[in-house]
């Protein structure tokens, strides 16, 4: 769980996540702190975890100091259960709706589940306009170059087996890393399933993501993961 400057959807969200999951299907949460977090986001989270006791729920910190791919690299290190969720703590994304996503997992424990924005039963609305070209633009290109039909590639809302991300070679040094580890992903024929989801635009704090910087790291690994030798995917 990635936070920044939230505090009240924060809290919120782990709110939601403890009262509506069976805490048997939680091996622990691992909320990740960016190096530039508020003193009030951060008071927030240490509040939580020294409360971790009374909630019967482990919690660990981990502080950013590096790419987000480094990022990703060392927490995949420190994650103990079969699957991560990536659940973002500013309510764009709703938390409810982590037990339905633990609950399928059960049954497909092989399928990476993934959100999506745009495929029936999702809610887009919400949305800036100049995104709306920008994501149909990448879907086409997509499905296209990767002969799939997933709608929604950049979003980072997913559910993905451990054993997937373990040794996964990543080279983008931006949030577009998300986007490189789908694309391999897809390359590597891995089972992936889409679920709808109801895009809200977040009311507190302010994202750290320029859309127009994210979009041009996006072009990278469009065509560059593509191109390279599925062998090169995972390390040794």
């Amino acid at each position: 769980m990635p936070v920044v400057d939230e505090v009240d959807s924060f809290l919120k969200t782990i709110d939601i996540i403890i009262e509506s999951c069976d805490h048997g299907d939680i091996e622990e949460i691992i909320i990740c702190l960016a190096d530039f977090c508020s003193r009030e986001s951060r008071d927030a989270v240490y509040k939580v975890v020294n409360t971790q006791h009374e909630l019967d729920v482990k919690f660990r910190v981990y502080v950013q100091h590096g790419s987000p791919a480094q990022t990703i690299n060392e927490i995949t290190e420190m994650i103990q259960g079969s699957h991560y969720i990536i659940q973002p703590s500013d309510l764009e994304t709703d938390p409810h709706m982590i037990s339905g996503i633990i609950k399928t997992a059960k049954q497909k424990p092989k399928t990476i589940l993934t959100g999506s924005r745009f495929t029936s039963g999702a809610d887009s609305s919400e949305i800036a306009s100049i995104k709306k070209i920008f994501y149909p633009a990448v879907r086409f290109l997509v499905q296209r170059l990767y002969s799939c039909k997933l709608t929604d590639t950049t979003i980072c809302y997913r559910c993905v087996p451990c054993e997937y991300v373990k040794d996964l070679v990543l080279k983008e040094t931006s949030y577009a890393v998300f986007f490189e580890m789908m694309l391999k992903f897809i390359r590597l024929g891995y089972p992936i399933e889409e679920f709808p989801i109801k895009y809200k635009r977040r009311t507190e704090g302010t994202s750290n993501v320029n859309f127009f910087k994210k979009g041009i790291c996006y072009i990278r690994p469009l065509f560059l993961v593509r191109l390279q030798k599925i062998e090169s995917f995972k390390g040794v």
